[in-house]
């Protein structure tokens, strides 16, 4: 069994530019099950969550507020 581990997601593998909202539901959801199941197994679980895509956004619209952008 790992005892801990740390997950990098990128935000362009929750993203999606069709959505309302910018991200995948469907793709959220299955990333929160597996670590849920990680967690239930007793495993730590760390997450490290991208941004990158939110601060070029801010440069391709620099009108946005910085620090939501960021």
């Amino acid at each position: 069994m790992i005892k801990r581990t740390v997950i990098k997601l990128s935000g362009e593998a929750v993203g999606d530019s069709q959505a309302a909202s910018g991200y995948n539901d469907l793709v959220i959801d299955s990333i929160v099950s597996q670590i849920i199941q990680a967690v239930d197994a007793g495993t730590q679980v760390s997450l490290v969550i991208g941004g990158g895509n939110l601060w070029r956004g801010h440069q391709a619209r620099p009108i946005r507020d910085r620090v939501k952008a960021e």
